[in-house]
């Protein structure tokens, strides 16, 4: 597991506003089998109530046991959605959530894509995004930018951090996606002297944060080659991590 606090400026505190993260990985949680053992996802067959207790070990990893989380349900497409206290639940399918809601965790499920957590403390947004082949050619990762800045953020002070997700090495694709891949990011695929194709999601996300002018970091882990991340080309059937954000308030405890 990977935590941090985004956007830490020397004058962040003046701004009022942090934003805490966490990228879980598969330890410390109570699911059993294939699921073992932190896994976050409800729609992969884990028991719910294992689901459940996983999902409140990350929100106590958050410092709030009551913290509300609004989980992204992925569509590997380009809808965000805005959640407020109003509305925790995101409507529909989608593979960004932002808010300027202080004490709800928005939640990014994975097991290869590549997911991101965004955060504007100055102007208290933040976002996740969920970032698969078919999410970078459909534009999520922009889209997801464009929400935040309708809600008050700007570019210059939206800070990023990638989460771990499958490497190129170990994602091979057929020429069809290395295509469309690369008429988007030139860099996003290659071709291996066995002549098979290579897509580098993770990188190819970084250089659409690069190209917006978002500064961000990475935690650059294989998915597939650490035993310790959910890899659904790896297993197959199995759990998913998660990425995880909170706005809060630098002048309460919340």
């Amino acid at each position: 597991m990977w935590s941090g606090t985004i956007g830490a400026r020397p004058d962040s505190a003046s701004y009022g506003w942090r934003a805490d993260w966490v990228f879980t990985d598969r330890l410390g949680g109570v699911s059993q089998g294939e699921y073992a053992s932190l896994n976050l996802a409800a729609h992969v067959g884990d028991a719910s109530a294992d689901v459940a207790a996983n999902r409140q070990h990350v929100a106590e990893a958050l410092g709030t046991p009551s913290v509300k989380l609004a989980v992204i349900d992925a569509e590997h497409g380009n809808n965000v959605h805005e959640v407020t206290e109003e509305v925790i639940t995101p409507a529909g399918k989608c593979d960004g959530l932002v808010t300027k809601s202080a004490g709800i965790a928005l939640v990014a499920l994975a097991a290869d894509c590549t997911p991101i957590v965004l955060a504007d403390i100055k102007n208290a947004v933040v976002g996740v995004v969920h970032c698969g082949w078919r999410g970078i050619v459909a534009g999520i990762v922009p889209a997801t930018i464009d929400k935040m800045l309708g809600l008050g953020a700007t570019v210059s002070s939206i800070s990023a951090v990638v989460g771990p997700s499958i490497c190129a090495d170990c994602y091979q694709v057929d020429s069809d996606c290395a295509e469309q891949l690369m008429a988007v990011v030139p860099t996003a695929a290659r071709r291996a002297s066995s002549g098979h194709w290579h897509a580098d999601v993770g990188g190819s996300t970084c250089s659409l944060l690069e190209r917006a002018g978002v500064a961000f970091t990475r935690i650059d882990e294989c998915t597939f080659t650490n035993p310790n991340l959910f890899s659904y080309r790896r297993d197959h059937v199995t759990g998913r991590q998660g990425a995880t954000i909170v706005l809060r308030s630098n002048s309460v405890a919340s």
